[in-house]
């Protein structure tokens, strides 16, 4: 089929075959990507039976959403074939990767299989949740994507669990029987324990390069194998922990009810050894360090005394050393050397490691927030170098070099770690290159323990000559914007932002707010330091349950403050500007935010700020090429594409809206809000049970009420009432004080049978916290056009329509906002005026699916009027 084209996809190349499926490689011709086509081989292609089963392998798939299991596009007919659509991964099997080591006389390391062994268990606990039992786990069904994490792949002879022979006859086999749990061979009924046993046979294969039972090939196995056990893996892999030989012994316990009785008690224990080969290798490192450093106070002295010949020589006995008594690592110390800095400088600085207590865990966010910041600074001056934000760093949790590759796709992570020895400070910082986990550079600091401006500059000057930057004076300048010469403050100062890093917790922003104040006492001229009052007493102000003005005002002080001290500052713009945003003064905010771009021509924060103000004012072709350009200017970093996401969902252009939700989930795997933001648009495309599983996992990353708001909603849409009011719910005891949700569930229980009575008190909570939002924001269109719907359902007729009025006076934007006005009218009985605006929101993009998903609808369904704008287009 080569050189072929089918429907879109042209035909590339084959890529293999296994009993149930041929697969090719292809591209899209729409959407000009690469994706896998899995046809079933020539000899199954009439059989009815084979047929249904490759759809039931389509179902199952896109069932799941996980980021360690494969993508299922699409499902098609054409030219008398079915075929399914899926990722393309380019990094081959594992079982094609054991095939290449052992070529060359190399075997996986055990951190590698480790980490492999976690992220395929994540997979397998995911679908095993879900009811759905892969029946096929091996190394030739696990393959790896560009940048080397594991996905699960054909789900061929997938079964939902206690449904496991489907429409096979009782007592048949099918599998791989070199894989095969005892009563899968034997063709019993399975449960989850069948794929752990697999698992198992996979783990050991992985670490061993054999198999545990004796066979000839994967499909013919020793009449023994049911009863013999399984060999321990130390016997050929000696130097493996006692721990993981104890998890492959267990996983593959002839009786499953010696197994783990599920993928997650596994999943925990296979972390738990993932940590301690971490805590080793640290260790390691640390010893490497100790040897290099010695007595010597610096790096940059080793090579200039008689003291730094010993040094190297002691050094290089301690790596002698190491490599005779440390498994693994001769390797690491005579094969490749580091690699240059790659083409593409795409850097995370990891959180700081505070060894031994070293300073306070503010100082160390505090620094790494600011070192950010400064790099983030120079990406203007150095054309390769794009900075991933702190706060999105530790948002994902990411500690380790190969977790920036996985989560955001670097190329490069910055490793610091801080220790204290007496009255001195010393950093260590490492730069990683994230393909092939070597060391590029490192660098070694000794700074006075309380001098924080040090050891700042210290760390941006190394990072600079590390990443081969060359400062010219425009660049320098810019590092030195907003500096205060008192070191105290500067500590203060550096506290404030550590703990703003952390702002989830209300204790952490008042704590930011006292440090912030000292500083200031210190230093009264300290721009930065108002700036980041600024900022926190705003969150004080928005982060709260009983939201207090008094924060607002204080806040814009602050803010302007920062602005007379240093108008070329472009924190203290983007502080201000932020702050008018959310105070609805959306003129002001776009003229802040544009001086912080002029300022920092490279600052997207700055250009994600002006394109919400000009949306906010109707301009908006000019938010729609404002969002692309912060996307132009650091094309790696998600949040700009979010953005733009939210950007096409609230005008209505909800494909869109999708196409860069999923470009955010591609670039953050593990971001709960790409998913959360995915979900809204998969219903508004009608897409539900994908929005349904969009929102879960959303709500498995990070419970937010939020998540769980608009999966109540997406129910609610399918008249699944109790599943509504439980989401609801869910959402309610992580937002007491949100107007959104008491509004959400009383409309829940308004159309839920027998449960009206419940809905009034809700509505009027609703109204009190809504009132209390358009105080700080009267121009809040949100706020304005919901509570409008909630005063309707109530019955307050004057209330509802002084609402809506006032929100249409602003700019038009969301069409959902139009059919708001349309419930209003038609609550009241004006059916022609709730007509009207329902033929301006299906003019602006409301699809014809989710009109006729309003229930609040459900009165108009026999107007022509109402018939012509449900009709499917």
């Amino acid at each position: 089929m080569t050189g072929r084209t089918v429907l879109h996809y042209e035909i590339q190349e084959r890529l293999g075959e296994g009993g149930m499926g041929v697969i090719y490689a292809a591209r899209d011709l729409k959407l000009g990507r690469r994706v896998a086509l899995k046809f079933l081989p020539p000899k199954l292609v009439g059989s009815p039976e084979n047929l249904e089963r490759l759809r039931l392998e389509a179902k199952a798939i896109s069932a799941l959403n996980h980021p360690h299991i494969e993508i299922i596009y699409d499902l098609h007919e054409a030219d008398g074939q079915t075929f399914l659509v899926l990722e393309y991964l380019p990094g081959g099997t594992l079982k094609q990767k054991l095939v290449d080591l052992r070529a060359e006389g190399r075997r996986l390391s055990l951190s590698d299989v480790v980490r492999y062994a976690v992220e395929t268990t994540q997979g397998l606990a995911h679908a095993h949740r879900l009811g759905i039992l892969h029946c096929d786990v091996k190394t030739s069904n696990l393959m790896l994507t560009a940048e080397g994490a594991v996905k699960i792949t054909d789900f061929g002879l997938a079964q939902l669990m206690h449904d496991t022979r489907g429409s096979d006859e009782p007592g048949t086999v099918k599998g791989t029987l070199a894989y095969m749990s005892p009563e899968q061979a034997r063709g019993h009924d399975l449960d989850a324990r069948a794929d752990i046993f697999s698992f198992g046979v996979v783990l050991f294969e992985l670490l061993t390069g054999r198999l545990p039972f004796d066979s000839p090939s994967e499909t013919a196995m020793h009449p023994s194998f049911a009863t013999t056990p399984a060999p321990r893996l130390r016997e050929f892999r000696p130097e493996a922990p006692e721990e993981l030989d104890r998890i492959v012994a267990r996983s593959l316990e002839k009786r499953r009810e010696d197994r783990y009785q599920d993928a997650g008690q596994m999943l925990k224990e296979l972390r738990a050894v993932q940590d301690t080969l971490s805590r080793e290798t640290e260790a390691l490192t640390q010893a490497f360090d100790a040897a290099s450093t010695g007595p010597l106070p610096a790096v940059k002295y080793w090579t200039r005394s008689a003291k730094a010949a010993v040094a190297g020589l002691a050094l290089l006995a301690l790596m002698i050393l190491l490599a005779v008594a440390v498994p693994g690592v001769r390797q690491r110390l005579w094969g490749p050397r580091p690699s240059p800095l790659p083409a593409e400088q795409r850097l995370a600085v990891l959180p700081f490691r505070n060894i031994g207590n070293a300073t306070s865990d503010a100082v160390c966010a505090g620094l790494m927030d600011i070192l950010t910041s400064k790099l983030t600074q120079l990406e203007q001056f150095q054309g390769a170098l794009r900075v991933f934000s702190a706060s999105d760093v530790l948002r994902e949790r990411v500690t380790s070099p190969r977790e920036a590759q996985r989560a955001f796709g670097a190329t490069l992570a910055l490793d610091v770690s801080a220790h204290r020895d007496g009255e001195r400070l010393i950093l260590n910082a490492n730069l990683v290159d994230t393909g092939t986990q070597l060391q590029v550079a490192a660098e070694t600091m000794e700074v006075p323990a309380g001098d924080l401006g040090r050891a700042q500059e210290s760390l941006t000057l190394a990072a600079v000559r590390m990443l081969n930057i060359k400062l010219r004076p425009e660049a320098r300048q810019a590092l030195k914007a907003g500096a205060t010469q008192v070191p105290t403050a500067y500590e203060f100062y550096v506290q404030g932002r550590g703990y703003l890093q952390y702002y989830a917790k209300p204790e952490n922003i008042d704590s930011a707010i006292t440090v912030f104040e000292r500083a200031l006492k210190l230093d009264p001229n300290y721009a930065l330091a108002y700036a980041g009052l600024g900022e926190a007493r705003w969150l004080k102000y928005d982060r709260a349950s009983n939201k207090v003005v008094k924060w607002v005002e204080a806040a814009e002080q602050d803010c302007q403050q920062a602005v007379r001290l240093n108008s070329s500052l472009p924190e203290a713009h983007i502080c201000l500007g932020t702050l008018y945003n959310g105070r609805g003064q959306y003129e002001k905010a776009a003229q802040e935010f544009q001086r912080a771009a002029d300022a920092e021509p490279a600052n997207d924060d700055a250009y994600r700020g002006l394109a919400l103000a000009q949306e906010r004012l109707g301009k908006v072709q000019e938010a729609e090429d404002t969002y692309r350009r912060a996307i132009g200017l650091r094309p790696h970093y998600w949040a700009s594409y979010n953005q733009l996401g939210l950007f096409f969902y609230h005008h209505g252009r909800y494909r869109e809206a999708a196409e860069q939700w999923q470009r955010t989930a591609e670039l953050t795997p593990d971001n709960s809000q790409a998913f959360y933001n995915l979900g809204a648009a998969y219903a508004q495309l009608e897409r539900f049970e994908e929005a349904i599983a969009a929102f879960r996992k959303s709500t498995e990353l990070r419970p937010t009420w939020a998540a769980y708001s608009n999966l109540g909603s997406v129910y609610m849409r399918l008249r699944r009432f109790e599943e509504a009011v439980s989401s609801y719910q869910e959402a309610l005891k992580d937002a007491r004080q949100n107007y959104r949700v008491y509004g959400y569930l009383a409309r829940a229980y308004y159309w839920a049978p027998g449960k009206r009575d419940l809905a009034r008190d809700l509505y009027e909570q609703a109204l009190r916290l809504g009132a209390e939002r358009l105080k700080i924001n009267p121009k809040d269109t949100d706020a304005l056009f919901l509570l409008a719907r909630y005063s309707a359902m109530v019955g307050r007729r004057a209330e509802a329509f002084g609402y809506l009025r006032r929100g249409l006076q602003e700019p038009p934007g969301d069409p959902e906002l139009l059919v708001y006005a349309a419930v209003v009218h038609n609550q009241f009985g004006e059916r022609a005026a709730a007509l009207d605006w329902l033929e301006k929101a299906a003019a602006k993009g409301y699809s014809p699916g989710q009109l006729r998903a309003e229930i609040e609808l459900d009165n108009l369904r026999e107007e022509p009027r109402f018939l012509a704008l449900i009709k499917p287009k």
